[in-house]
């Protein structure tokens, strides 16, 4: 998948595990661990004070009930 994301994605940078890349002008970030199966990608939604509180609140709401591994957070004012 790495090598999919550095041959796909713009300014792909990082090593083995953790690779940083643009693609469709949004920056994101590729986590994997091979030895347990596992990738995540991280990727900004929106700006929190851009985010209605129902909006928000729907968006939690689905991720807890019907989401496989998928997380949503906050970090530096960004959904």
């Amino acid at each position: 998948m790495e090598q999919i994301l550095r041959e796909l994605g713009e300014n792909a940078e990082g090593r083995p595990g953790r690779l940083i890349f643009t693609h469709a002008n949004v920056r994101m970030a590729c986590i994997s661990d091979p030895q347990h199966d596992r990738m995540r990608i991280v990727a900004p939604i929106a700006e929190v004070e851009d985010v209605m509180a129902l909006q928000l609140g729907a968006a939690m709401d689905a991720n807890f009930h019907s989401a496989l591994d998928a997380r949503y957070a906050t970090s530096n004012g960004i959904v």
